[in-house]
C-alpha cells in the first residue's frame, strides 16, 4: 500500500460484519460519490456482506475484484463447513449468486489478502 501513498486513496476497512457506524458512513458517502467499491473474502459471510451492501446501495456499489475469476485465482484449500455453506442459499444478487454457486460447487474459501497487489495496481491505474 506504500506505493499508493501519493494517490491518497480513501479506503475503509470494516473488519468483518458491517456495523451501524459503517453503514452510516457509507450512507453519507453514497450521496457524495459516484461509486463505492466493495471487496471481501470469498466465503459465505463475505458473500452475504456483499449481497446486503449491493441490495442497499444498488448501482452505487461496484464489486471490486469480487468475481468467479478472482476467486479461482486465490482459492485456498480451506474447506467450508456444511453449516456455513447453507448461508449461501440466502444470496439474492445475480452476480454474487453466480459466485455463491461456484463456492458451493468447489467447497473452498478464498481470502482477499491474496489480491492486495492487484488492488494496489487498480488504485495506481485509477488515480
Amino acid at each position: 500500500m506504500q506505493r499508493t501513498k501519493s494517490k491518497n486513496p480513501a479506503l475503509i476497512c470494516t473488519f468483518g460484519q458491517i456495523k451501524l457506524a459503517s453503514l452510516v458512513l457509507l450512507d453519507k458517502l453514497k450521496e457524495q460519490v459516484d461509486s463505492i467499491y466493495y471487496s471481501g473474502d470469498f466465503d459465505p459471510e463475505g458473500l452475504l456482506i456483499a449481497d446486503r451492501l449491493k441490495e442497499r446501495y444498488r448501482d452505487k456499489l461496484e464489486l471490486w475484484r469480487f468475481g468467479v475469476e478472482n476467486y479461482e485465482q486465490i482459492k485456498s484449500d480451506k474447506t467450508i463447513e456444511a453449516t456455513r455453506m447453507k448461508k449461501l442459499d440466502n444470496i439474492n444478487t445475480p452476480e454474487i449468486k453466480s459466485l455463491a454457486n461456484r463456492l458451493k460447487a468447489d467447497g473452498y474459501a478464498a481470502y482477499q489478502e491474496l489480491l492486495t497487489e492487484r488492488y494496489v495496481e487498480d488504485i495506481l491505474a485509477l488515480l
